[in-house]
């Protein structure tokens, strides 16, 4: 495990547009695109603790949300590979947690990203339907 336990547990809870305003928040280059600084690394917040955030920094939900909606399309490109190669274990039912700290561990080895980011790749990866997301060469648009 590479994230703490108390981590992965609320990264198991969080919705998907809380795992994308969490990925926007964790990648300093999208942040400063965004006129706010990145909280990287302080780990994986709710809806609610992220909208304190979001008002502090003049930042809008909806945009937040995008952005980390965007940083994944591009992140997805690189983790693809990886994340499909391992869908047969993602898709399988229980051990999702020990399964997550595989693939994240991978992407950091592989990409050098820090854990947070590879985590939430992941995530997203598995929330918004690995059958859909192996069988592509990107994320589908949403909306």
């Amino acid at each position: 495990m590479i994230i703490a336990q108390a981590e992965r547990s609320t990264l198991l809870k969080l919705d998907e547009q809380e795992i994308f305003a969490n990925l926007a928040l964790n990648d300093s280059g999208t942040m400063a695109a965004l006129g706010a600084s990145s909280q990287t690394n302080k780990g994986f917040l709710t809806r609610a603790e992220l909208q304190g955030q979001v008002q502090a920094a003049g930042l809008g939900w909806n945009e937040l949300v995008a952005s980390g909606k965007a940083l994944f399309a591009t992140l997805w490109n690189t983790a693809r590979t990886i994340v499909c190669g391992a869908y047969d274990e993602l898709t399988r039912n229980g051990g999702i947690g020990e399964v997550l700290d595989h693939v994240a561990k991978a992407l950091v080895a592989a990409f050098n990203w820090s854990a947070f980011v590879a985590y939430l790749v992941v995530r997203a990866a598995i929330k918004g339907g690995l059958d859909n997301l192996c069988g592509m060469s990107a994320m589908p648009a949403t909306d």
